[in-house]
């Protein structure tokens, strides 16, 4: 299996990925312990997976979403970053955002 494949299953069954610092964090139900062990035994294929696919932030759960790949993700700053982007050109129905520290958030991180 490669590692694309791998890193989605784990994602799929509810393994939490991702990156902090120069290792890899895995988080989920103890019954996914081999995927877990599966994804850091190929940790130096994996480590590249799991930066954000819009703005390289690492050490963040990613989500995949609409504007990605199921084998990338965007970290939740860019995800809402994304959605804001959309609903501001009304190219999808409405999203209510909300005003203060999300906004101030989104206007402060980089990309």
């Amino acid at each position: 299996m490669d590692v694309l494949t791998l890193l989605h299953r784990a994602r799929q069954e509810g393994l939490g990925v991702w990156a902090e610092g120069d290792k890899i964090v895995v988080e989920g139900p103890p019954r996914l312990a081999a995927l877990a062990k599966q994804l850091i035994a190929h940790k130096p294929a994996v480590m590249p997976l799991l930066v954000c696919d819009r703005c390289g932030a690492a050490g963040t759960r990613l989500i995949s979403t609409y504007w990605t790949s199921w084998a990338k993700g965007l970290c939740p700053v860019c995800v809402a970053r994304s959605a804001k982007e959309y609903d501001d050109t009304n190219s999808w129905p409405p999203v209510p955002w909300g005003s203060g520290e999300l906004s101030e958030e989104i206007e402060s991180h980089g990309a």
